[in-house]
């Protein structure tokens, strides 16, 4: 608690490093579960895109800094702004959703009881096997709940249907047979490809100041004191948010959950989320944690004028002896000269002394 700066500094990690890394782990899920993504193609587009632009953003800092080697002061002052910038980011991905397709005739679906209906309610139904079919705009957990009663010979190979289904109109406005596919109902939500973009921007600014909030706990402390620093700074991530995180988001986004699996009396994956309590847990938790960090982060902003020295040496000498770096090498040059002429002589004087001829 002697070093404010540092205990500051960490705290800041802990909060930004909580939500960062809870976010990522179940955003391939809100992915998948939103705009209807197979979990390879969610993983791949909010996984392996997002972080390719947080790698880079890293090696960025990094190269701006070791160009740059910006003052304490301004260095905390574009860490503040950029984790500001960095939460912004993240709680404007709850904007990019849309509505979520019905379940069943009712369209609200508070509870795996609430698939039971009376066109269904004889059928003995179960929530074991998770085997979507659409009608319409409205997805049937499973052809039981939907009371289909036969397949349809004359589906493709890639979609089959099902007619004679109970919980389905048996004809539409037109007076046509109504007819249930596999699958969900199609999707018409627009926002897959701004909300991927939106979240490489905001991965490369989250990664962006990496460089720098290492830079700035080894210049709090004494050069002895680096390695335990260092050290200590791991531990106190691990024990506060790599060790938390997945329980306290895992909690989150199975609150979320209104149809379980169940089999044999026990309680299994999740089916169906409610996408609008998902949305608003999800991007609404990081955003609070991140903007914790954010404070943190301004107060050691205001605290930047006690760090002295952040580069090893005082950059106002760097700078001299850069530019005086070409006249350094000539005087140099000349002094090493002067000292040869001087030394020659002295060889001259006592090592070089001509001997008398013998023939004298």
């Amino acid at each position: 608690m002697g070093n404010p700066i540092l205990v500051l500094q960490m705290g800041a990690q802990v909060f930004k490093w909580f939500g960062v890394l809870g976010f990522c782990t179940y955003v391939p899920k809100y992915v998948q579960e939103q705009f209807q993504q197979s979990p390879s193609a969610a993983s791949v587009l909010s996984g392996t895109f997002p972080i390719a632009c947080a790698m880079v953003a890293s090696l960025g800092g990094g190269f701006l800094i070791k160009t740059f080697r910006p003052s304490a002061r301004i260095l905390t002052a574009v860490i503040f702004a950029t984790e500001l910038i960095t939460a912004l980011l993240f709680v404007s991905l709850m904007a990019f959703s849309c509505p979520q397709p019905p379940l069943t005739e009712r369209g609200t679906l508070q509870s795996g009881r609430d698939l039971i209906n009376t066109c269904n309610q004889n059928c003995s139904c179960a929530t074991e096997v998770f085997h979507p079919i659409c009608e319409g705009k409205t997805t049937y957990f499973s052809p039981c709940f939907a009371g289909c009663f036969t397949k349809g010979m004359n589906g493709t190979a890639q979609r089959g249907s099902y007619d004679n289904c109970n919980c389905v109109d048996a004809f539409d406005d037109d007076g046509l047979a109504r007819r249930a596919t596999d699958g969900f109902c199609k999707s018409d939500c627009p926002f897959l490809a701004f909300y991927i973009m939106l979240l490489c921007i905001a991965y490369g600014f989250s990664f962006s100041t990496k460089t720098a909030q290492i830079l700035i706990p080894l210049r709090c402390v004494k050069k002895e004191d680096k390695a335990f620093t260092l050290g200590f700074a791991e531990g106190v991530l691990a024990l506060f948010s790599f060790l938390p995180y997945p329980l306290v988001y895992g909690s989150l986004v199975d609150s979320t959950c209104v149809v379980w699996e169940e089999s044999c009396g026990q309680q299994g994956n999740c089916w169906v989320y409610d996408m609008r309590t998902f949305n608003y847990s999800l991007h609404g938790t990081t955003f609070i944690l991140l903007m914790v960090g954010v404070v943190l982060n301004f107060v050691v902003f205001l605290l930047s004028g006690r760090l002295r020295n952040l580069y090893g040496r005082d950059t106002r000498l760097a700078n001299r002896d850069r530019t005086l770096e070409g006249g350094s090498d000539v005087h140099s040059s000349t002094r090493s000269s002067r000292g040869s002429i001087r030394k020659l002589t002295r060889n001259e004087i006592f090592h070089m002394v001509p001997t008398n001829d013998p023939e004298e």
